[in-house]
């Protein structure tokens, strides 16, 4: 029989949200603007920046 965890699992996120964007300073501003703020209250706040791959080129354009 498996061995059951006595350990909590992780809250979920209070606020999660995600953005595709050229300016990731302006974008980080923008997120956490609507993060929520309570006193006497502990938080996680992580931050993940990642370059993603150049779009494929418009297949439209090749087609003609």
């Amino acid at each position: 029989m498996p061995k059951v965890s006595s350990a909590a699992a992780p809250a979920p996120p209070l606020y999660e949200a995600s953005m595709q964007t050229h300016q990731p300073t302006e974008a980080l501003g923008k997120l956490i603007a609507n993060a929520p703020q309570a006193e006497n209250k502990n938080y996680e706040v992580r931050v993940m920046i990642r370059e993603l791959p150049a779009p494929p080129p418009d297949m439209s354009l090749s087609a003609k």
